[in-house]
């Protein structure tokens, strides 16, 4: 199956977050963010700060769509997390917390 189409330049990452790591709250303007839990707990909250509340936990093999311009954080506490991030078009990120 081919998300996007031929003419749209697809981005795709994959990443590590560190042990204890959180992002401040941000959207991502330019595309969705799909997400791919390679290993690892990855937490995601919706809202324009980060609240420990608000996180739900997604483990190895889980996918997990951020539509574009949805405010969103991220938290690995318990150990290092692999995440592969695919986007179609132009990958930004607009933090919302400085």
């Amino acid at each position: 199956m081919r998300y996007g189409g031929l003419r749209r330049p697809t981005t795709t990452m994959v990443g590590s977050e560190r042990t204890c790591s959180a992002t401040p709250a941000r959207v991502a303007p330019g595309s969705n963010e799909l997400a791919t839990v390679i290993e690892g707990t990855w937490y995601v909250g919706e809202g324009t700060k980060f609240d420990q509340a608000k996180l739900k936990a997604y483990g190895p093999g889980t996918f997990v769509l951020i539509p574009s311009g949805i405010p969103h954080f991220i938290e690995a506490p318990d150990r290092p997390v692999v995440v592969q991030l695919t986007g179609i078009g132009k990958w930004q990120t607009d933090y919302l917390e400085k």
